[in-house]
Parts: structure tokens; C-alpha cells; sequence
């Protein structure tokens, strides 16, 4: 094995349980054969007459580092002349011995330690979990002022942050999520804790758009957010980059294609494009089909949801009863809405506390 590698006690017990299994065994003219077979390398005439078991004979190969703690080959390789079973069952010892030694904490791998956005936007704090064995959970921590808390996935403030999803993503980013953020991941072995992320919540936000003056209801960027977040734990690897592909130079550059490693990646550069945006997803959809029809049937749906209310936002449908004199921007979905009353009813797509895409 590995110089100055550790060895978990469990591989250690399997280890002796092994040796101890192999007593029984190996021994009379089976020893003697087996010693033989190391004669010289490494062991030494006056060494063979010292091995009477095969406790001995692990304990001379070991020091000698022909063999270690999960790493038999030149043992089995000689064994199996001698009794063909028991090198198999060695050879079984040695896998469950290896896995052992492969599990270890989580690893957690941020995606940048600073984040900088207005009051209001979306922010995704990016972060990947490798474990073996698998995480159990993810949990988002946030210090500031010199208290720390747990962030409460709810879906609509904050989403993510889960064991298929560990990356952060917070809606309506207000001033009081400024701080410092941590993500740990659990598994059986313990907890990982990735490097310390900085967000700063600043200033005012701009108003989203789908099109001129058009504003998006709050309701429709949590639905896309969880569309996102949704297509994220079924679009990766192999289907990402034929994704990707399809929109190679239209609009994605050699530079974004590299940039882009998972599906908030992707939404970020179409919305920026334009070729996609809030409630509307034709290119999108069309290219997803060609790789997952399911996940391409999910964004119709929820594309339909976001343009009804759109709509109602808009006023679409309100009828003949509104008067001329009531003005436009206070049209909202209640029909009973009138002149004297402007404010009843008034439309979320109103709302000041969303963001622009530019």
C-alpha cells in the first residue's frame, strides 16, 4: 500500500481474521511448499526455519513489504499453486480490505470562495460532494456577527442543499444573508466540511424581464428555480454535454462549452443570450427531447404554468367590466376591479423585489 498510508482498524481486523482463517489450513507440507515458493525473496534459509505457521510467514512478508494490509498479489499469486480455494478466499479478504481502506470523510469542492450580488437577485453558491461511502446529509451553515445557524431548505427562500443536490441556491437574496457560508457533508465515516464561502448582499436589484417593461412574478422564478434545480439531478454527465452541443456556437462559445459543468451553468448562459427565458423555453425544449423526452415533457409543463401567471399577472382575461379610465398598470386577475378602487387587485408582476437579466 500507499507509504504513511493510515489503515483503518477495520482493515486491520479483516486482516487478522484472514490470517487466522488460513491457520487452519495451510500448514504441514502446505507451509513448507508455500515457504518455498519465497525462498530467497525474501526469505533467508535461516528465516524458513523460523516459520513454523503461517501467523510467521505474514509477519516475515510484511516486513519485508512483499504483501501489506489489502495487497496479497505476490501471496495469492504463490497460494493458489498450493491450494487454488484458498486463494480465491484471499482474493475475496483482499477486495473487502480495499474498500475499507478507500472510505474516507467527504470531500467537499466549492465552486469560488466570494460571491457579490444585489438585493433581491438569485445566488447559487456552487458545491460538489465526493464520498465513499455515499453522504448521508448535506448541511449549509452561515456565520455572521458572531452567530452561526443552519440554513432551512424550504424550497422557496432557499433550495438545494440536499444529498443529490449540495449546491445553495438562495431567492430574493436580502442584506441579512451576508456572510459566511460552509457546506458539510456526513457519511458513515464522519463529516467533510468544505472552504468557507463570502457573500455579500448589496444595493437594489433591477426588475427581470421577458420582454420591454415586462415584469416576472415572484411565483414564476420560484417555479423556474425549482424547474432548475429539479432537471440539475437528471442532466449530467453524458446528457449535459449533448445538451450542450446542441447549442455549441449558438450561443455557447469553445469557452462557455468549458465553463459549463451543470445545469445552472447552462440556464445562466441561454437566459443571458436570450434564447431562453422566464415562462418561455422553446429551444430548450426541442434540444432536451432529443435527450430526454421525460425531463423535456416536466419543462412543457411547468413552462405552461409560469406563462398562466404570466398572464394573469398581465391582466389577460380581465373583462369588459374594467373601465377606460382605470389605468393599465393597475389591471391586476381580480375581475371585480374598478376605477375607484385601483388598488384592489393590483398585479404581482408588480412586485419591486425581483431581478433583471441583462
Amino acid at each position: 500500500m500507499a507509504c504513511n498510508q493510515d489503515i483503518p482498524e477495520e482493515a486491520i481486523d479483516l486482516h487478522n481474521k484472514m490470517v487466522k482463517y488460513l491457520d487452519g489450513y495451510i500448514f504441514g507440507d502446505d507451509l513448507i511448499k508455500l515457504k518455498e515458493l519465497f525462498k530467497d525473496i525474501p526469505l533467508t534459509p535461516a528465516v524458513m526455519e523460523k516459520i513454523s505457521n503461517i501467523y510467521d510467514l505474514f509477519k516475515h512478508l510484511l516486513d519485508n513489504k512483499i504483501i501489506s494490509i489489502g495487497s496479497y498479489t505476490k501471496f495469492i499469486s504463490n497460494l493458489r499453486l498450493i491450494n487454488p480455494n484458498q486463494a480465491a478466499y484471499v482474493e475475496k479478504r483482499e477486495r473487502d480490505m480495499q474498500e475499507v481502506i478507500k472510505r474516507d470523510l467527504p470531500v467537499v469542492t466549492i465552486g469560488q470562495t466570494t460571491y457579490s450580488v444585489s438585493t433581491n437577485s438569485q445566488v447559487t453558491l456552487q458545491c460538489s460532494v465526493s464520498a465513499n461511502p455515499a453522504i448521508t446529509s448535506v448541511v449549509w451553515q452561515k456565520s455572521s456577527g458572531g452567530t452561526t445557524s443552519s440554513i432551512t431548505i424550504d424550497g422557496t427562500r432557499y433550495s438545494g442543499g440536499s444529498t443529490t443536490s449540495p449546491t445553495l441556491v438562495i431567492n430574493n437574496a436580502a442584506s441579512t444573508d451576508s456572510g459566511t457560508y460552509v457546506c458539510r457533508a456526513t457519511n458513515s465515516i464522519g463529516t467533510g466540511t468544505g472552504t468557507s464561502i463570502t457573500l455579500s448582499v448589496t444595493g437594489s436589484a433591477n426588475h427581470v424581464n421577458m420582454a420591454s417593461n415586462q415584469y416576472i412574478p415572484k411565483e414564476v422564478i420560484a417555479l423556474h428555480n425549482e424547474m432548475v434545480i429539479r432537471l440539475d439531478g437528471y442532466i449530467l454527465g453524458d446528457d449535459l454535454i449533448k445538451l450542450k452541443n446542441f447549442f455549441k456556437e449558438i450561443p455557447l462559445t469553445s469557452a462557455d462549452m468549458e465553463n459549463i459543468h451543470n445545469m445552472y451553468d447552462l440556464f445562466e448562459h441561454l437566459m443571458k443570450n436570450e434564447i431562453i427565458s422566464f415562462g418561455s423555453y422553446t429551444k430548450f425544449i426541442s434540444n432536451l427531447r432529443q435527450i430526454n423526452p421525460y425531463q423535456a415533457t416536466y419543462v412543457e409543463k411547468k413552462e405552461r404554468e409560469m406563462k398562466e401567471i404570466i398572464k394573469r399577472g398581465n391582466g389577460s382575461g380581465t373583462d369588459e367590466n374594467i373601465t377606460a379610465e382605470q389605468p393599465q398598470d393597475d389591471i391586476g386577475s381580480n375581475r371585480n376591479s374598478t376605477a375607484e378602487d385601483p388598488d384592489e387587485g393590483d398585479s404581482p408582476a408588480g412586485e419591486k423585489s425581483i431581478c433583471k437579466l441583462s
